[in-house]
């Protein structure tokens, strides 16, 4: 199947999630318990560099494609925000707190023939929360980004990472989201399944990022008018959003 060029809705995503949260407080509705959980294996996007991006790295120190596992699971008791996301997905359910476990393993190799792996485990501290959940199209987004108190409601992240012979023990925060990325002409939408995490050890600290697709897609690197990079459709793509 030939790429397709898409709209790259993070920044989409990043503004309702502002707004869906915020909106939250007038919810009258009771708590509902939220099941999740989501699964990619295969070839997928990677990119690091500085945190200095709106919701990608920058600068790029280095993005091409790598493959990996990533997945997450876990359970929220979530408030539903009266409305539903963008007028097409669905009602929108909001958690303060979210209890989620998963891992992330990537390899990936760069023009100058360095290879690397990470391995790392995520899970939920105290703080994690701000989770959005939209159940009639599996998506969600663990924090809910946009947010002032994201940075201090992310999953935690431990691990190791490997650069050539060089290992470092590594340790940071985590996000991982499931979210379409273009709507109209594509039937369904082409969802993105990405885990962006962010860590530091005594060699250094940047923000790493991973994406799988549900379909071969012409994926820009950080947002509309930029570069694209032809991100093969991942091997296994799954994920599910049930209220309990």
């Amino acid at each position: 199947m030939k790429g397709k060029t898409i709209v790259f809705l993070l920044s989409m995503l990043l503004t309702m999630s502002m707004y869906a949260f915020v909106g939250s407080t007038c919810a009258e509705s009771s708590d509902v318990r939220i099941r999740f959980n989501a699964s990619a294996v295969g070839e997928c996007f990677v990119g690091y560099g500085g945190p200095g991006g709106p919701g990608y790295p920058s600068p790029y120190e280095w993005y091409g494609l790598g493959k990996g596992v990533a997945g997450i699971s876990g359970f929220a008791n979530a408030v539903p925000f009266p409305g539903t996301y963008l007028g097409i997905l669905g009602d929108v359910y909001l958690a303060d707190y979210v209890d989620a476990h998963g891992s992330i393993s990537l390899d990936w190799t760069e023009e100058n023939g360095d290879t690397h792996f990470v391995r790392a485990r995520l899970y939920s501290v105290a703080s994690t929360g701000l989770g959005l959940f939209i159940p009639k199209a599996d998506v969600f987004s663990v924090p809910a980004a946009g947010q002032p108190d994201s940075i201090i409601k992310t999953l935690g992240l431990t691990g190791i990472h490997r650069s050539g012979s060089s290992i470092e023990r590594i340790s940071g925060m985590a996000l991982f989201m499931v979210y379409p990325v273009g709507f109209s002409p594509f039937t369904p939408p082409i969802s993105l399944m990405g885990v962006a995490v962010y860590f530091g050890s005594d060699i250094s600290e940047r923000l790493y990022m991973a994406y799988w697709l549900n379909e071969q897609t012409n994926l820009p690197i950080a947002g509309p008018e930029s570069p694209t990079i032809l991100v093969p459709a991942a091997d296994v793509f799954r994920h599910t959003v049930d209220i309990m």
